[in-house]
């Protein structure tokens, strides 16, 4: 590296090289050179050389960050674009200097302001004996410390080397290429006649070879870093190094554990990184990233969203842990307008081609949103037709491009560009005008016949007065929000693409056409049928129906009961079921389930697993997936072509579809094994609820389209599938509806001016956010600046939001704003008992650990166990303790926000462990005098008030009953007794205290709103 400091002397005929590996790069020097006309010092290349290697610089200064790198793209781009075996070496002025000799070789010397670069050729011809002897010469090894079988595969290359090649930088080029080849990482080979090689000097390398063919010597060593794997053992058992975090305790905690397992895993740092960043994913959700390698390797510029980074060293190992938020659009398109077109699919003519791409780059100069560049682009295309979508990569999908014969898919870094000439059809008024003289049909309906009437009378007269199909469903769909409240779903659409193929069951629903006009009329987010489950979950079910073998049969009723007294509504017990039936029998499982008036299917138990069970008002069916297909179906579709029969899908999503879909048929056999197959690759892969058929193109009914923003129907030979996502209103057109509505007051126990204060808030909010969780943090926010400390806000879709809560005394208010729900209130604290019933239930969560596993277990039982006899913290930490056996163990235990001691922070042993609100801390304690002796002393020694948020005289009180205690007790659990009891029966309420040494008594979060001594 030219840029650190280099020396190269002789002494005598021994030659010697000292520099420093790993020298900060010249970055300023760099950026300042891209922009500079070089000063030609010295050439003896041609012209053409000459002009390939300042361009090749210019780009390499404007592009790479460190010298290395620039040499490395000038050398190869000299080479590619000229021929012959070329040298560079670049570096800051004051430190730069060769003993490189033209002699008859090419030369070139330009300068950069602060920067040198030499680009010289290889070296002269060497005497034409010295080759022809050393093709003859039998290998002789002079030092070596490779491994037998890499130092076999190096002799062998360097023979053949020789054999054909007559330069010794070519040599030693091909040499070096074929070992980074074979082996990876970074080589270094010498070549020269033995008269004049310097090579005896030897490189401070761990696999080096020193080779002499006759009288030509090879120098060969790669270059020493130590290697991921060594790296990687050496970060075992290492504490992390916490460098900078903005991660909540409990999830730093989670990343540094995983990080650890991993290293045991792996002896790679990507295998690391991706495994780690997958639990992550899994834990928290999607975004996560992970970088992992040496420290002195590492740099990055990123930024991270809020409370989401973590970076940390095990020893010399780095790892890094972010979500990363998203660009803006004139990021992306700053980005986009410096990087590269790259095709991802095209049916135009060449010119057309060309045209688009002109345009797209003329675009990127101009606009920095996506909607404006969209715009430019379709002007730039000129008339006939031409549509553009613009996006990230991962967000573009439309159906113009894949129905249309001109179309253009092209990716600028994150950012794809879509061009199109949409086809020509009827125009919707044309479709509507005819469906007025024609009868209404129902296809399907669910629906009481007042409410279907209701519906087909609102249509045929919208069908009168409208020209489009917005319109029309507007009108239907705003009359039965009006009429019969709740959310509804409508679509209106050519009648062979509108319908849904898959719905709730227990949910008012239409499936109607007029003419060619459809329309599907679904309620959405239907109320659970809470009553009937909650009834369900303690009775035995009627057995209607059954094929399925009896261990099938226990297995299923099992889930039910299961499913029915813990699930709150109909689909998430259908999944539990099919869950538990696939993962207790085998095989490949579907279940429904509804409300017994409101439930039917169109399942026939053929030669597959059929079983039906009636629960009170529920009926339960659970089958299993469809029966063998025919022989030839599936052998047809593996060797057809996918064609797209339609879709709303993004090109990347769609893409990925079908790449799964051909993977499924592929392997499986059965139409069931293929759907679940790529419904489970989908939920992994996108997140979301899935709905994928599969069947024979005679028997499948997919042309019954659903109503889904994303949805894809293909075709494989004689196989279709139809995959779509389930879909809702989103939280954006719900808050939208909202806006300007009065609220319906639900349920209030607030004084009237909170209570307006309230409403205020909340619709000064839907303005504000788009989003249910924003709306809610910033509403309480404004509670608490307003009226203080411990309020809390709800907001969500109506028929979604169930809770059940105690709220403080006039504190509570609950009211809709159309089908929006918003609550606020203050909440009651649970009574001891009851977070000891919650805690018992819920696993434990590791937050702090010094002990060693085997004490560590014996630790976590005594927890458990005692959760299953004590009511109140004072008695489980005293079980707890006890369950330590002897040794001078300790135990606190209360709510998480309420726990603090220094006592585990301080014993060599120690235990923090969370369940659900409650955290325990076991430790082990120094010894100290008695406490005996400790409260003796007290009794002659002042009183220091070192904080206090209490009224004068509650302090007072408080510490004229202290005083009094420590006069008549000598324990600190009768002190805290004392003074507790006398504030909970003076004040009222419930109060914490703790008594202890001094040093150890302190409280490190707790509610500063409250009354605190």
């Amino acid at each position: 590296r030219f840029d650190a400091p280099y020396l190269h002397a002789t002494f005598g005929r021994v030659g010697m090289v000292l520099a420093q590996a790993g020298y900060p790069p010249a970055t300023d020097a760099i950026r300042a050179a891209a922009s500079l006309e070089p000063t030609v010092q010295q050439s003896t290349v041609p012209d053409a050389v000459q002009k390939c290697a300042i361009g090749a610089a210019k780009k390499a200064f404007s592009e790479e960050a460190d010298l290395p790198a620039v040499a490395r793209v000038v050398r190869e781009k000299v080479a590619g674009g000229c021929g012959g075996v070329w040298q560079c070496s670049v570096g800051v002025a004051s430190m730069h200097g060769n003993g490189i000799k033209a002699a008859d070789a090419g030369y070139l010397k330009l300068v950069f302001g602060d920067l040198h670069l030499v680009v010289f050729e290889a070296w002269a011809e060497p005497r034409a004996d010295s080759i022809a002897v050393a093709r003859a010469a039998a290998p002789v090894v002079k030092h070596s410390t490779m491994p037998a079988a890499m130092q076999a595969e190096t002799v062998k290359a360097a023979t053949a080397a020789l054999g054909k090649l007559k330069q010794f930088g070519a040599i030693a080029q091909a040499l070096r290429d074929h070992l980074v080849k074979e082996f990876g990482g970074i080589w270094h080979v010498f070549a020269a006649e033995v008269e004049s090689s310097g090579i005896s000097a030897w490189p401070d390398s761990e696999i080096s070879l020193h080779l002499a063919f006759g009288l030509v010597e090879l120098a060969v060593f790669k270059a020493g870093h130590a290697s991921p794997a060594d790296i990687i053992t050496r970060a075992i058992g290492v504490e992390p190094e916490i460098r900078k975090s903005t991660l909540p305790a409990a999830q730093q905690q989670f990343a540094i554990q995983i990080a650890r397992s991993k290293f045991t895993q792996f002896d790679d740092f990507t295998p690391i990184a991706e495994a780690a960043k997958d639990d992550m994913v899994k834990k928290y959700g999607g975004g996560w990233h992970c970088i992992c390698g040496l420290d002195a390797h590492i740099g990055h510029r990123l930024r991270a969203a809020h409370h989401s980074y973590l970076e940390m060293n095990f020893g010399e190992m780095r790892v890094v842990f972010f979500k990363a938020l998203h660009l803006k659009q004139e990021e992306l398109i700053w980005l986009a307008k410096r990087s590269e077109p790259v095709l991802l699919a095209s049916t135009m003519q060449p010119a057309e081609q060309s045209q688009a791409l002109d345009a797209v780059k003329t675009a990127f100069g101009e606009h920095q949103d996506f909607t404006s560049l969209a715009t430019a682009v379709k002007d730039g295309m000129g008339k006939g037709g031409w549509g553009c979508v613009v996006g990230l990569d991962v967000h573009v999908g439309h159906a113009g491009a894949a129905r249309g014969k001109d179309h253009l898919e092209v990716k600028y870094d994150e950012l794809q560009v879509s061009i199109f000439k949409a086809e020509v059809h009827e125009t919707t008024s044309d479709i509507i005008t005819m469906a007025r003289a024609q009868d209404t049909v129902v296809k399907e309906s669910t629906m009481p016949a007042t409410m279907q009437q209701c519906a087909i009378e609102r249509a045929r007269q919208s069908i009168q007065d409208r020209d489009s199909f917005a319109d029309v469903l507007k009108d239907v769909r705003d009359e039965f929000s009006a009429k019969f409240g709740g959310a509804w779903h409508c679509v209106v659409a050519e009648a062979s693409t509108a319908a849904i193929g898959v719905r709730r069951f227990d949910a008012p629903y239409l499936h109607a056409t007029f003419g060619r006009v459809g329309m599907v009329l679904a309620q959405a987010g239907y109320p659970p049928a809470t009553d009937a489950i909650r009834a369900a979950a303690s009775l035995e079910p009627t057995v209607q129906q059954s094929t399925v073998p009896d261990a099938v049969q226990k297995c299923a009723i099992g889930a039910a009961k299961k499913a029915f007294s813990e699930e709150a509504d109909l689909p998430a017990v259908a999944r539990v079921v099919r869950e538990k039936v696939a993962g207790g029998c085998g095989g490949v499982w579907q279940c429904s389930v509804g409300v017994a008036s409101m439930h039917g299917n169109g399942i026939k138990a053929a030669d597959a697993g059929y079983l039906k069970l009636v629960f009170g008002d529920l009926h339960l069916v659970v089958f299993e997936a469809w029966a063998e297909p025919r022989a030839d179906s599936i052998a047809v579709a593996r060797a057809a072509a996918p064609v797209v029969k339609h879709s709303t899908m993004p090109a990347a999503m769609q893409a990925e579809t079908v790449k799964a879909a051909t993977a499924a048929l592929g392997k499986l056999k059965q139409f069931g094994a293929i759907a679940q197959a790529l419904r489970d690759h989908l939920v992994k892969e996108f997140g979301g609820i899935w709905h994928v058929f599969a069947a024979e193109v005679e028997s499948s009914g997919i042309s019954a389209w659903p109503d889904s923003e994303i949805s894809l129907h293909l075709a494989f030979g004689l196989v279709e599938l139809a995959v779509f996502k389930a879909g809702h209103a989103s939280p954006a057109d719900i808050i939208t509806r909202a806006i300007g509505v009065e609220p319906e007051i639900r349920k209030s126990t607030l004084p009237a001016a909170q209570q307006q204060f309230a409403i205020q808030i909340a619709r000064s909010k839907f303005t504000q956010f788009d989003d249910f969780t924003p709306i809610a943090e910033a509403a309480k926010d404004d509670m608490v600046k307003k009226y203080g400390g411990g309020w809390h806000c709800i907001c969500g879709l109506d028929a979604h939001i169930g809770h059940r809560l105690r709220a403080a005394h006039h504190s509570y208010l609950e009211m809709n704003f159309g089908e929006m729900r918003v609550v606020f209130f203050k909440a009651l604290h649970l009574k001891q008992e009851e977070l000891i019933w919650l805690a018992k239930r819920s696993e434990p969560v590791l937050l702090a650990s010094t002990m060693q596993p085997a004490e560590q277990s014996q630790a976590l039982d005594a927890v458990k166990t005692a959760f299953g006899e004590h009511q109140d913290f004072t008695s489980l930490a005293t079980a707890v303790k006890d369950g330590m056996g002897k040794g001078g163990w300790g135990c606190v235990v209360g709510l998480d926000v309420h726990v603090g001691h220094a006592g585990a922070a301080r014993g060599k042993d120690h235990l923090e462990v969370k369940y659900d609100e409650l955290q325990v801390s076991i430790f082990k304690a120094e010894v100290h005098e008695t406490t005996s002796d400790i409260i003796t002393m007290a009794r002659a020694q002042d009183t220091v008030v070192k904080e206090s948020t209490m009224p004068a005289t509650m302090q007072q009180c408080a510490i004229e009953r202290a005083r009094q205690s420590i006069q008549d007790r000598d324990s600190f659990a009768d002190v805290l007794k004392d003074v507790r009891d006398e504030f909970s029966a003076k004040f009222g309420g419930a109060w914490h205290c703790v008594v202890a040494e001094a040093s150890t008594a302190a409280i490190g979060v707790r509610r500063f709103d409250a009354p605190y001594l």
